[in-house]
């Protein structure tokens, strides 16, 4: 590392895990079958406070563990949801019963 700041390739590795994390929450919410939209709000307002903050400390303050912590916990939030949804819609499908595929 040079200076204060990480290498390009590691910044913009940490934005774009930080920005997928939010645009994940928000396709995974938006396909959910139950909307309750007071959790969703909220929920929305700690990933995106997770991720970024996480990202800005990543970029900004090498070597801080503090910011990875916060990033990690944004995205499995996100993936929390995200699978949440999934299998959601899944068990609302059709039954797929042995040797139909």
């Amino acid at each position: 590392m040079t200076g204060r700041h990480p290498p390009r390739g590691l910044a913009a590795a940490v934005w774009t895990l930080a920005v997928a994390a939010i645009l994940v929450f928000i396709l995974a919410t938006a396909l959910s079958l139950v909307q309750d939209p007071s959790a969703s709000v909220m929920f929305f307002g700690i990933v995106v406070s997770l991720a970024l903050v996480g990202a800005l400390l990543m970029t900004r303050v090498p070597g801080n563990r503090i910011g990875a912590m916060l990033l990690t916990a944004g995205v499995l939030l996100s993936a929390g949801v995200g699978l949440g949804t999934y299998a959601e819609l899944g068990s609302r499908g059709p039954a797929i019963q042995p040797g139909q595929l």
